[in-house]
């Protein structure tokens, strides 16, 4: 019972039957479609390069196969969770030279040094991303750890504890955060640097100010547009198909269209070069594969 309780692959894989395999393979096909662009948006929001969001979402799983206790879960990056990562991935590299505040806009944008000087609002890319990256594995490790205790503790109940308007109500607040985190993208305003307490209130209301100041790039707020109008379609058919087809599940993946849509337009129309547009490439592009050390910021 120890071993069933604590490593559940060892009691449902024996009751597993090639019918559950056909729904279990959809299913993951439709969730690991919509992993790989909420992936890149989460990297943004905990400060790591995009490509640590991929990373993010599909060595999890694998672990939460052998060792999870729901059939329904969809493991992978969360918004609140990045959010958190990111505020202390911020506080703590602000100390290290290379990584300048000025340059950040709160959504992981930051420029490139041109000669590997480092001066006022100029970031280092490579030495900021690999001192970030380090900051948020050590975070992970020591989280990781305490939920394991906690788990051994039975500790779980305390979550019993906390209110239904508590959790309404931070989540609200989460996703605020998220959108000021991010009007900085979607209007292709000037970066805004914040610190200090009130940091979300006051980085909103300067984002609002350079938006009715006329301080945005408008090849950026169309781009916004286009992905609104297609994530919302998308997302009226999906409930529409679900309705009215029963049978088999459908399902559409508009965050993944958007991806692939937006991706193509901006490497044909090269909006990075004629209108300044940041892609993935100037936000760290895709890292060579590397075994990060936990370690304690000095």
């Amino acid at each position: 019972k120890f071993w069933q309780v604590h490593v559940p692959i060892l009691y449902w894989l024996l009751c597993y039957t090639p019918k559950q395999l056909i729904g279990d393979f959809i299913s993951g096909i439709t969730i690991g479609v919509t992993h790989i662009p909420q992936g890149i948006g989460f990297a943004l929001l905990a400060m790591v390069p995009p490509v640590f969001g991929l990373y993010s979402s599909f060595v999890p799983v694998i672990l939460y196969t052998i060792f999870g206790t729901s059939r329904h879960l969809s493991v992978g990056t969360f918004p609140v969770v990045s959010l958190l990562v990111g505020d202390a991935v911020i506080r703590i590299s602000s100390t290290y030279s290379p990584c300048d505040l000025n340059s950040d806009d709160g959504s992981g944008n930051i420029s490139v040094a041109g000669s590997g000087d480092i001066s006022p609002g100029v970031c280092d890319l490579s030495q900021c991303n690999e001192y970030r990256v380090s900051i948020a594995i050590t975070l992970s490790m020591m989280v990781g750890v305490i939920m394991v205790l906690m788990s051994f503790l039975k500790l779980g109940v305390i979550s019993l504890l906390l209110s239904d308007a508590l959790i309404s109500g931070y989540t609200a607040a989460a996703a605020f955060s998220i959108v000021v985190t991010q009007m900085g993208a979607l209007f292709g305003i000037e970066p805004v640097s914040v610190s200090g307490y009130f940091t979300t209130p006051r980085r909103f209301i300067l984002n609002c100010t350079h938006i009715v100041q006329g301080s945005v790039t408008v090849a950026a707020i169309v781009t916004s547009i286009i992905c609104f109008i297609i994530l919302i379609t998308v997302e009226i058919t999906n409930r529409f198909l679900k309705k009215k087809i029963k049978t088999i599940p459908v399902y559409i993946p508009g965050q993944l269209i958007v991806v692939i849509l937006v991706t193509g337009i901006s490497y044909g129309a090269m909006l990075n070069d004629r209108y300044n547009l940041q892609i993935i490439d100037n936000l760290g592009g895709i890292q060579p594969g590397k075994c990060y050390k936990p370690t304690l910021p000095s």
